[in-house]
């Protein structure tokens, strides 16, 4: 079974000109990599800010 669908992926390959292009797959990985992170920190610095809001609420 696995043989066939590899014999398949392989066909289309060829037929379809597919080829992977192992540079952009890294830089897409790379730029994923940087925008979890970038919403890691946002969400971060958000919860901070609301901690902060709902702190000083809380004095008055």
């Amino acid at each position: 079974m696995g043989r066939m669908q590899l014999k398949a992926i392989l066909w289309l390959n060829d037929t379809f000109n597919i080829h992977r292009n192992e540079e952009a797959i890294d830089r897409l990985r790379q730029k994923a990599h940087d925008y979890d992170r970038d919403l890691e920190t946002i969400s971060d610095r958000l919860i901070q800010e609301k901690l902060e809001l709902k702190k000083s609420q809380s004095k008055i």
